[in-house]
């Protein structure tokens, strides 16, 4: 898709990181430009890592059955039926993405996502795993997502970190110009509560680190969180101010599913696996 968007304010261009050369500068105002800048790269790798991988959200709190009576937020049951659900040991569940799914920027989606238990007491702790890879249509072009982040859920809320010194890594690689690989460390530090019935609200703040290079701090207020609803993978209202140093960029989805705005720059997110 196309925007009438063509002179990106100046907040837009320094999260761009112009001056870092392992960065794709934004030179054009189509949705690929947007989304690879630092700015789409940290709302993109957010909606994939943290909004429950394009599921659809038939049913609410957004929660899917683990192994041992655990329990997950920012999940769904049932799942799609591109993911297959295993139990490869004792406490963990394993979901393996094949044919036909795909992560918000409509790439497909291939990997797994494992989630182990860890300790048998309340509140309900595990990690959560990821070795995924999304790749273009050419086949040339690829994210990827490894690392593990831990959740611990009590009755209607979670909050989801990283081990101290860890992180989870979202990694670009390009076959046909391998100057535009990057490196980002993804460091999370939210809150999901679905206290209030028919929704889930998220807030709190992560880091995009690029490697080498700047961070980007993403801020979600809880008093403008991010909210789902069921029937969208995605969320429909809330806000993300994405900062680097002094430079501000704004993501606001919604209101309607698959929508978000980059900057006021819209961007169409892929339909619902």
């Amino acid at each position: 898709m196309s925007t009438k968007y063509w002179m990106a304010p100046i907040a837009l261009l320094l999260l761009a990181g112009c001056t870092t050369k392992s960065e794709v500068t934004v030179t054009g105002t189509d949705t690929n430009s947007l989304l690879s800048s630092p700015a789409g790269v940290a709302s993109n790798s957010f909606l994939d890592l943290e909004g429950g991988i394009g599921y659809k959200l038939d049913v609410l709190p957004i929660r899917i059955a683990l192994d041992g009576d655990q329990t997950s937020a920012m999940q769904v049951a049932p799942l799609p039926s591109c993911v297959q659900t295993t139990f490869p040991t004792a406490g963990t569940t394993l979901l393996t993405f094949g044919s036909g799914c795909k992560g918000a920027n409509g790439w497909a989606l291939t990997g797994t996502m494992q989630y182990t238990q860890i300790g048998t007491t309340s509140p309900r702790v595990h990690d959560v795993t990821y070795a995924m890879t999304l790749t273009d249509t050419t086949a040339t072009k690829t994210w990827t997502y490894t690392g593990t982040k831990r959740v611990t859920v009590t009755a209607t809320t979670a909050t989801i970190t990283v081990a101290a010194g860890t992180h989870v890594t979202v990694a670009y690689a390009d076959r046909s110009d391998t100057s535009k690989n990057k490196t980002y460390y993804y460091t999370p530090n939210l809150t999901a509560d679905w206290g209030t019935v028919g929704m889930i609200k998220v807030f709190g703040t992560y880091a995009l680190q690029q490697v080498p290079g700047d961070t980007v701090t993403a801020t979600i207020l809880q008093a403008n969180p991010l909210i789902w609803t069921a029937g969208c993978c995605y969320p429909t209202s809330g806000t993300l101010t994405l900062a680097v140093g002094p430079a501000r960029a704004e993501a606001v989805v919604g209101p309607t599913c698959n929508a978000m705005k980059l900057n006021g720059n819209s961007i169409a997110l892929n339909a619902c696996n």
